[in-house]
């Protein structure tokens, strides 16, 4: 699971599954199943950027040390909702003649389905207005949905920016955690990576420091969790016994 978890929340959990015959209950954190989901090795790290960012560097299995995860309010820099933040801020500028022109604009208008009108300076007034009428009614992390309009149009100055910020802010997050003397793996997951920042051009691309090993990316902690469960139980989980549960949890998920 994400987030801190007290022992009244353990409890009301446990008491819970116990009702349905589920026991006992143990509750890890999510980036400890993203990073054992990558790897079977006890020592790397593991990053993860959707709507939010965090990172950890685990050792002996454990965590070992934890950055970001702090929300969209006062952290998370480079995930989605800071990535959509900067496009609508950019948008808003570009309409308010304080910023430069962008081609974030009219894809932005679009997935709103408000009609372009910012040929004249009356229509971008216009068009200001119903943005930031729209945008304030809604929840502010709701912003993250404007992220995928960046990598949309990475050629453009405004967005190419904004996505070399949010891949310098993760590179910062991993450095926080990073310990020289180990390299990795980097275990990596959460949209704004696998489909986003690790696919962009050169120049905006998420890339790790030379002195880190190779990135692993997952799609989830699903297999990370089978392993936290069985080496709980105090079985071994090596190599072999790591490839069987991957290949037999992707086999059952086709």
């Amino acid at each position: 699971m994400a987030g801190e978890k007290t022992a009244a929340f353990r409890s009301q959990i446990a008491a819970r599954l116990a009702a349905l015959g589920v026991g006992p209950v143990l509750l890890e954190p999510d980036l400890l199943g993203i990073f054992h989901s990558g790897t079977h090795l006890p020592d790397g790290y593991a990053m993860v950027a959707g709507t939010g960012t965090a990172a950890v560097r685990v050792v002996g299995g454990r965590l070992d040390q934890v950055a970001g995860g702090r929300g969209w309010l006062l952290g998370d820099a480079g995930g989605g909702y800071w990535i959509g933040h900067q496009v609508v801020r950019a948008v808003v500028a570009a309409l308010d003649g304080h910023g430069p022109p962008t081609a974030l604009t009219k894809h932005l208008l679009a997935n709103l389905q408000i009609t372009d009108t910012t040929d004249s300076p009356a229509g971008r007034t216009q068009v200001l207005r119903q943005l930031v009428s729209t945008l304030y009614a809604w929840r502010p992390v709701q912003l993250s949905r404007f992220a995928p309009l960046a990598f949309a149009v990475p050629e453009d100055p405004v967005a190419r920016a904004i996505l070399a910020a949010a891949s310098s802010a993760l590179t910062d997050l991993l450095a926080a955690v990073h310990d020289p003397e180990l390299a990795g793996p980097v275990v990596v997951g959460g949209s704004v990576l696998i489909h986003g920042l690790l696919a962009a051009p050169a120049g905006v691309r998420f890339v790790l420091p030379a002195d880190m090993g190779g990135i692993v990316p997952v799609a989830d902690g699903v297999v990370g969790a089978a392993v936290l469960v069985l080496r709980n139980a105090g079985i071994k989980v090596d190599e072999t016994l790591f490839l069987t549960l991957r290949e037999g949890i992707a086999a059952q998920s086709i």
